[in-house]
């Protein structure tokens, strides 16, 4: 192979390989699925047992605007907590589904930090197993912090904590979740 077509090569080589680097302010769709563990944050005393952490999984379809700034819509189930006491056992559960706005910033090569706030209509049911259950429904504030490792320019692998609260029986209190997912952009 002469020089010159080595040079042709190398540098078709490099043009490929710059055209397909990460970009985090490229405008485009992503979506995101994690799973983990949550935390419902009660009081436990005066309990025999107490499970306060569950299941969590989280979806998340957004938009970047190439700014910085992106709006998403989030789906979040965080799983049951239990308790039991006095022969009592008592089931939690909570999910929600919001929309928000994320700020995003690459912070080291193929690294993206990113905050996320919205609101979201938060559904809390208590269940007393053979007994019954009640449920409430209420808007609130969600907050989430992540930091994502682009294996790809278009798929990533993304570490988060989300926070929110419900109330259920007149009680409420605060519910987050900390998840490990796959992130796909378009």
């Amino acid at each position: 192979m002469t020089f010159v077509r080595k040079l042709v090569a190398v540098s078709a080589l490099a043009a490929v390989a710059a055209g397909s680097a990460f970009a985090a302010d490229t405008p485009g769709v992503y979506l995101l699925a994690a799973g983990g563990t949550s935390k419902y944050d009660t009081d436990c005393t005066g309990t025999t047992t107490c499970d306060n952490t569950g299941s969590a999984f989280k979806a998340v379809g957004g938009y970047r605007f190439g700014n910085g700034i992106a709006a998403e819509v989030v789906s979040f189930n965080f799983g049951k907590a239990e308790y039991r006491a006095s022969g009592i056992h008592l089931e939690l559960k909570a999910t929600a589904i919001g929309a928000g706005v994320a700020v995003y910033s690459e912070f080291a090569s193929n690294w993206l930090f990113t905050a996320r706030l919205g609101a979201a209509s938060v559904k809390m049911k208590g269940t007393v197993p053979n007994v019954g259950s009640v449920s409430d429904s209420t808007t609130n504030a969600y907050a989430g912090l992540s930091v994502a490792y682009h294996v790809t320019p278009t798929v990533s692998a993304e570490l988060g904590w989300d926070s929110t609260r419900g109330k259920v029986a007149g009680e409420s209190g605060n519910i987050s979740a900390f998840t490990l997912g796959l992130g796909v952009r378009f």
